[in-house]
């Protein structure tokens, strides 16, 4: 294939070659030794994550609890129509206490405030 003495253009290519290897083989290893339990608690912060980074399709089932959400994270302005359903709701998770209606336009909603 190549004849004679090697050039500095096959030697930079062959270089670069293996510095592409082994940059791609750094990524894989990264990717196997670094999961969750790996990462200190509060070192990833809102501000390092990109735009749209975290989305519901990401998030474990289960993975974000009330304990979770700070204080006016969930109110009714936040929710979608129609998210929160009789069948998604805890049982006794709604009681007199905790709702209360106000009308908008023609129609009345409930809403749940938090305990």
């Amino acid at each position: 294939m190549f004849s004679g003495r090697p050039t500095a253009g096959r030697a930079a290519l062959a270089v670069s070659v293996v510095a592409l290897c082994a940059a791609l083989d750094g990524f894989a290893w990264a990717a196997q030794i670094i999961d969750g339990s790996s990462i200190k608690n509060e070192t990833v912060t809102s501000a390092k994550l990109a735009d749209n980074a975290v989305v519901s399709r990401t998030i474990a089932g289960g993975a974000v609890t009330t304990g979770k959400l700070a204080g006016g994270a969930v109110s009714s302005a936040k929710i979608a129509g129609n998210a929160v359903t009789s069948g998604k709701l805890a049982g006794g998770a709604v009681t007199a206490g905790k709702e209360h209606s106000r009308p908008t336009s023609n129609r009345r909603k409930t809403f749940i405030t938090g305990s």
